[in-house]
């Protein structure tokens, strides 16, 4: 009887499973980044806007399910690390927001940050 139960559950952990998510299916919208010291800019990422006003937070999902939570700067003109993990660089060009951090690179949409800050 043991066995027929342990048998069930498995099953049903199984069909579960099955019917998930696949972990490779990233949230947001898709942005260019460079993930580690070798990466290339690629449109590998995605970025979504979590919380309203003071509270508003970017976060940016990489392919290997790491992510980067980020906030704006007190001058509304860059980000920076939302958790202290290191410091981040923003430099503002033709409408795109590059942020370093570490060896890490993103390039947001300027229109992606705005909008986060009127949320």
């Amino acid at each position: 009887m043991n066995e027929v139960r342990t048998a069930i559950v498995l099953a049903a952990f199984t069909t579960l499973a099955a019917c998930s998510p696949r972990g490779d299916e990233l949230r947001g919208e898709p942005i260019e980044c460079a993930i580690g010291p070798a990466g290339k800019l690629e449109k590998s990422c995605t970025i979504e806007h979590i919380g309203k006003g003071a509270s508003a937070q970017l976060v940016v999902h990489h392919p290997d399910d790491g992510f980067r939570r980020f906030v704006l700067t007190p001058d509304g003109k860059g980000l920076m690390p939302a958790d202290g993990a290191g410091t981040a660089t923003s430099t503002i060009t033709k409408g795109t927001i590059d942020v370093t951090i570490e060896q890490d690179r993103y390039r947001i949409p300027a229109a992606m940050v705005k909008a986060a800050d009127d949320r």
